[in-house]
């Protein structure tokens, strides 16, 4: 895309909506899940156990990823008699860890794609690739997001885990990394996490909430591909971000002004919102209340993104986009 078309296009890649009208053709709802690791040892005993405290959290889906270095989609079957026995109630997805031979472990977490299927081992940027083919998803987990390690398929629908176990990575920071990436035109997106020893299981520290038609399979994994999502640490402040009416995850026209609405929900008084595009802070507020709603009209011309980044200095906790 040339820059003339750049200033009057904006992508919003950025999470989800809890208080956000439901579009009357079909029910569309916000579904609230995380990614856990696991051994390979007794995944018939380890596998029931992370569903049971996923519905405890009040999960709607849950995708469970084994160590790269222990095979490929280990547990797959205990995944999918899970999945017979509890879905709709919630929807395990069966992932999986990639590693490079020589590089960091657990560099990738993969899902959306058939299990049978052998993964490329030779690359970065061919499992990216391959994953882009399947319509899966890609989660970069153990490299830092930098130039380096960032493939040209990062321009489709990645993303990057930078919450792990309610611990945020530097790269969230507002002008880091990860916006530095989205400048240059990467669509890599923001997912949660939680290890095996995360505090209070899956869910316990950080929920990824999906914007989708229902909490299947298919339905989160294109909401997470779409960019409909947002993490929020510890649960604390659930979100909404619409500009011109389009929900995250669109690529939205823009004048030289773009009418932006904001809607939020906290457990705990929210501190500070900020909204930011292209590495800059460009618009911010301080509500000091739990329930708190916003529309007005800002000047994003030029700008290639925005996202939203909800603070509550009370609740120690922070809810990104």
């Amino acid at each position: 895309m040339t820059r003339s078309r750049a200033q009057a296009l904006i992508g919003i890649f950025i999470g989800v909506v809890w208080l956000a009208p439901v579009p009357s053709a079909a029910e569309w709802d916000w579904y609230a899940g995380d990614i856990v690791y696991y051994p390979a040892q007794n995944t018939s005993t380890v596998v029931p156990e992370w569903v049971q405290e996923a519905i405890d959290a009040d999960l709607d889906w849950l995708v469970l990823a084994g160590f790269a270095w222990e095979g490929a989609f280990t547990g797959v079957r205990d995944i999918a008699q899970e999945h017979d026995l509890n879905a709709p109630r919630i929807t395990p997805i069966a992932g999986t860890g990639w590693d490079l031979p020589g590089g960091p472990r657990h560099a990738l977490a993969v899902f959306g794609v058939d299990p049978r299927a052998p993964i490329p081992q030779d690359s970065l940027q061919q499992v990216v690739g391959w994953v882009e083919a399947h319509e899966g998803v890609s989660i970069q987990v153990a490299y830092r997001l930098t130039d380096d390690v960032a493939p040209s398929n990062w321009r489709t629908a990645t993303a990057f885990q930078g919450v792990q176990s309610g611990v945020w990575a530097s790269e969230c920071e507002p002008g880091a990394a990860w916006d530095h990436l989205l400048t240059s035109g990467h669509r890599i997106l923001l997912i949660g996490g939680s290890d095996p020893h995360a505090v209070g299981g899956p869910g316990g520290s950080q929920k990824t909430y999906v914007w989708a038609e229902d909490n299947g399979a298919e339905s989160i994994i294109d909401g997470i591909r779409r960019g409909a999502s947002y993490v929020a640490q510890s649960d604390g402040i659930r979100m909404d971000l619409q500009v011109n009416g389009r929900p995250m995850g669109a690529l939205v026209p823009v004048g030289r002004e773009a009418y932006v609405r904001i809607r939020a929900s906290a457990r705990h008084a929210i501190s500070r919102v900020s909204l930011v595009a292209d590495g800059d802070i460009v618009w911010s507020a301080e509500p000091d209340t739990t329930v708190w709603e916003a529309r007005f009209f800002l000047p994003l011309t030029g700008k290639t993104y925005v996202r939203p980044v909800l603070e509550s200095e009370e609740g120690s906790c922070k809810s990104l986009g």
